[in-house]
């Protein structure tokens, strides 16, 4: 039993969803990728993962810019590298400021009270309503049952029906006649798009490879490599957190990423915390 938390990305001037993380694992950079490239992308998954309901989520495209807020994991180096690669600009909200990011923060609690605060397990949105209450006796939902309702929430409620900010249109209504205008884009395929949205390290590399995250990670050009860069410089480096299997190591000197395996591949396709914890119980 946990408590799922939501990072969402809204596009501002048609209020649509472009996309958002669903996690038990809290905030944090890992959430803030997933709901990008979940924005980014078109959503392709949704004849395969649902396609019993039909659904039609035409959202998705490259962002001039990001408004963020002020949490640690969204000025985290990571993000900002990130970003910057892709060639989208980024942008803080004052601390302490929701009507610097009044849409996401109004979709968030439409999205709580008219939907998750009706769910059974809900946690309540005040404090004094908690008093004799224990969600986790009503908690029935998986979270992949929860993201199912969300996702059929924001395709077949949220963005039919009419919003006041749009002159009481729907904000898919106001999507699809902008779309006409500039139609969405897209400036890299998702195999590059998984490589920048990676943690960041720069890390020196050993005779036997690189050590990072108490893994061990070599191959031939990574030791080629090696012999080409002064001693004791360092390489830049982004790891998966969801998959400790590889990583991904800039060559300089033909400024591209390349992959660099696990000398473990028992852990390949395990998470950072999946792979600790079974290493631990090994």
């Amino acid at each position: 039993i946990g408590r799922p938390t939501i990072t969402v990305a809204l596009e501002r001037s048609t209020r649509c969803v472009m996309g958002y993380h669903l996690s038990l694992a809290g905030h944090g950079v890992p959430a803030v990728f997933e709901a990008l490239r979940h924005a980014f992308l078109p959503k392709t998954y949704l004849s395969d993962r649902y396609g019993d309901l039909h659904l039609s989520w035409p959202c998705f495209g490259w962002p001039e810019r990001v408004v963020m807020d002020n949490g640690r994991e969204f000025h985290a180096d990571a993000v900002a590298d990130a970003l910057l690669n892709l060639g989208v600009g980024c942008e803080f909200s004052k601390s302490r400021s929701p009507n610097d990011k009044p849409f996401v923060e109004r979709f968030l609690r439409t999205l709580n009270y008219s939907l998750i605060h009706k769910l059974r397990g809900t946690t309540l949105a005040k404090a004094h309503k908690r008093v004799g209450f224990k969600a986790e006796d009503d908690a029935v939902l998986t979270l992949e049952e929860l993201d199912r309702i969300i996702h059929v929430w924001i395709c077949n409620i949220y963005h039919l029906r009419p919003h006041q900010g749009l002159e009481h249109r729907a904000p898919i209504n106001v999507w699809h006649d902008l779309a006409k205008i500039n139609p969405p884009q897209l400036k890299m395929n998702a195999a590059d798009i998984d490589i920048e949205f990676s943690e960041l390290n720069q890390s020196s590399v050993q005779h036997y490879g690189i050590d990072l995250n108490t893994f061990v990670y070599r191959s031939d050009r990574l030791l080629t490599l090696k012999r080409l860069i002064p001693q004791k410089a360092k390489v830049t480096v982004k790891w998966p957190r969801n998959d400790v299997g590889h990583i991904w190591v800039w060559d300089m000197t033909v400024e591209e990423y390349f992959k660099v395996p696990n000398t473990n591949q028992e852990y390949a396709g395990l998470t950072q915390e999946q792979a600790k914890a079974a290493r631990k119980a090994k």
